[in-house]
């Protein structure tokens, strides 16, 4: 029998098909489409980012992003084909991303695991849990429209492409409320900027912002595949001085609501277990719990 030719290269253009097959093989709750991957590839990245695949006689089986934030942070992902696990693949990319970011000043590593096996895989190479999060699933097409306060507007996202900083502040401020074992690390208006706002499978349609008085007070924001008719959400909150007003709830129904019109069956969410707000307001939506998804960290001496 010929032995198998295995590869670890920089991820091409030609890729972005391969690499969103494995994506939905690996973790079917992943949000991932060929064109998210197309473009992706095709941008600029930062200096500091590193996109591999690894080949086996020609075959894509593995898929590897990894940067380092401005914090001296750094963070990678890893997914590997079922199929081709046990045969160390992964763990000798992972001793190449590792080296590479500790080249670049990396003082920590984050990441995330998909199932079990990366569970195993992460914990054995030093990481520890660092939070985790209720994964839950609603039919977008069950909501019934609600009324917003007077004084009050839910526009959708696209209508505030010239209002970056004002969503910045908003969008950070929620995220740093967010429960979570350990302090979560800032974005700088840039980073926050690549990794949301410019993100492939943002839906600028079905995401929402609430304004009180012209003002950005609260949002829900969701990653879509149309065709798929699929959607996860990316974040909701609402600006801390104007919490217990409903406002969120009201982001999330209109956002749902925009996302079904547009032929989304699915609506995929994570939330800290600690969050009961968040996990209360989902429940009176509909969603029903799916699963968990643990957040992981290893510090690097």
């Amino acid at each position: 029998m010929k032995p198998s030719v295995e590869i670890v290269r920089p991820a091409r253009v030609e890729d972005a098909a391969a690499i969103a097959r494995l994506g939905r093989e690996v973790d079917p709750h992943l949000l991932t489409t060929e064109e998210m991957f197309r473009r992706l590839l095709t941008e600029k990245s930062r200096p500091t980012t590193e996109r591999l695949v690894a080949e086996v006689d020609g075959t894509v089986v593995a898929w590897t992003p990894s940067g380092l934030y401005e914090s001296g942070i750094g963070w990678l992902g890893i997914l590997v084909l079922p199929a081709h696990r046990g045969r160390g693949i992964g763990g000798r990319i992972y001793e190449r991303v590792e080296s590479r970011l500790r080249g670049l000043g990396a003082t920590r590593l984050e990441t995330a695991a998909s199932d079990e096996d990366g569970r195993r895989f992460l914990l054995a190479r030093g990481f520890a849990v660092t939070n985790v999060m209720r994964r839950s699933e609603l039919d977008p097409g069950t909501l019934e429209p609600v009324e917003a306060p007077p004084g009050v507007d839910v526009v959708p996202l696209r209508d505030l492409a010239d209002r970056a900083e004002d969503l910045y502040r908003l969008y950070a401020e929620t995220r740093a409320d967010i429960p979570s074992r350990e302090p979560r690390t800032p974005w700088t208006f840039e980073e926050w900027r690549s990794q949301t706002l410019e993100l492939p499978l943002l839906d600028h349609d079905a995401s929402v912002v609430v304004l009180e008085g012209g003002e950005p007070v609260s949002f829900a924001w969701l990653l879509s595949d149309r065709e798929g008719g699929r959607a996860e959400t990316l974040m909701a909150g609402t600006r801390r001085d104007r919490r217990g007003q409903g406002l969120v709830t009201l982001a999330k129904i209109e956002s749902s609501r925009r996302a079904a019109a547009l032929g989304i069956r699915r609506i995929v969410t994570s939330n800290d277990r600690e969050n009961e707000p968040m996990l209360a307001i989902n429940r009176r939506l509909g969603f029903r719990e799916s699963g968990v998804e643990e957040s992981f960290a290893k510090q690097l001496g």
